[in-house]
């Protein structure tokens, strides 16, 4: 529960950018993952390709991600993030970096050890579902 709800602190927070959660979610799965279609990211992300259209789309107007044809079935379109794109998460990544610092700092010596120990355990939990 403590790691749902630190999760969750981050996200409203909204201190890093103005997009959504679900569109620095979106963008960093293409990003990890590209070239992807909409149903691969939709999958990924665990909605439905509707749901996941409007964010999709809404990421094409802001110019952080491009559709092509894919190479080898042309009624779908493949997603790429654009050079806007990268910046706009490496942006997100510094500014919640800063965020969850200036959480830690807050922290004692002992409770920072006691994270680092758990840290590998919690990384293994994590790579299971990525």
């Amino acid at each position: 529960m403590a790691v749902a709800r630190l999760s969750r602190v981050a996200r409203y927070a909204n201190t890093f950018t103005d997009l959504s959660f679900p569109q620095i979610s979106a963008l960093a799965s293409i990003m990890k993952h590209q070239p992807m279609t909409l149903q691969q990211l939709a999958d990924h992300e665990r909605i439905t390709a509707p749901s996941m259209l409007k964010t999709v789309q809404s990421l094409i107007e802001l110019g952080y991600i491009t559709r092509r044809p894919h190479e080898t079935d042309k009624r779908k379109q493949l997603l790429e993030v654009t050079k806007q794109g990268n910046e706009a998460t490496d942006d997100v990544r510094e500014r919640r970096d800063a965020w969850m610092q200036d959480q830690l700092d807050q922290l004692t010596e002992e409770e920072i050890a006691l994270l680092r120990a758990a840290l590998p355990a919690l990384q293994r939990l994590a790579g299971r579902h990525v």
